[in-house]
This record gives structure tokens, sequence and C-alpha cells, in this order.
């Protein structure tokens, strides 16, 4: 069978395995294009050295995780049901235009994004990282 390209249409629902409540929240996963997705990635750490003295300098190495998480939640959630806040009233999806490298991307919107718990965003960061994966059956070829 072969690779497959990426349906970037496609959408995914999910289920946080920390949420316990009901309802339950609903999150909208949407598949990364390939040039945002190692963008991403390459966002997530940072290595650095003097050039102006090779050999002597001390390397500085930056692992920016937090910042990784929420920039893969921004680019990949497309939408949500049941989000509530505190005060039990909905929360409703909004996106902004984000410009990387000339095109024009539709993010989370930032008031929506801080609201997010943090381990709701690290677990939906990592589900968008799957979702966007060779699939198993594609790895048996």
């Amino acid at each position: 069978m072969a690779i497959k390209a990426l349906d970037l249409s496609s959408m995914v629902k999910y289920v946080s395995k920390l949420d316990t409540g009901e309802p339950k929240t609903e999150w909208h996963l949407g598949i990364l294009d390939t040039r945002i997705r190692k963008q991403l990635e390459d966002v997530a750490w940072e290595y650095e050295t003097d050039p102006s003295q090779p050999g002597q300098a001390k390397a500085k190495a930056s692992f920016n995780l937090g910042r990784s998480e929420m920039d893969f939640v921004a680019f990949g959630l497309k939408g949500f049901d049941g989000f509530i806040k505190a005060d039990g009233k909905q929360v409703y999806f909004k996106a902004e235009d984000r410009n990387v490298n000339g095109k024009i991307y539709h993010v989370v919107a930032d008031e929506v994004l801080k609201i997010i718990p943090g381990d709701i965003v690290r677990e939906l960061a990592e589900q968008i990282k799957n979702i966007n994966n060779v699939d198993e059956e594609e790895r048996k070829n």
C-alpha cells in the first residue's frame, strides 16, 4: 500500500482522558500541512554557539516545549463543543489570521488559547502531532 497524502481538510474529534465530567468537551483537531508542522517542531528547541570563539565558547541549548505545545494547539485546534468557563457560560471558538512566511493561517485566537488549561494543551498538542503521522498500515509496507 502506498503512502497517503495528508488530507488537510479532515478533522478528528477528541475527548481528553482528563475529562471526567459530563457532558464531555469535544475538541476538533485538524491536520497540519507539513511546512507548518516542521516549523513548529523547529521552535521546540534551539542550539547556538558563539562563532567568534570556536572551540572555546559554551553552547546554549533552549527547549521551548511549552511554546511549541501552544503553537501546535493554535494551528491544529479547529473548534470545540462543550468547553465552558468557570461560571458555566459557554466558551465560543474564535480564530484569527497569522502570517507565516507569506502564507495566512487561521489559528485559535489568543483570547481562547490562553484559557485552555495547560494539561489539556499538552494533551491536545500530542494528539495533533499523532494524527499528522504515517499510520500503522502504511508503516508495515
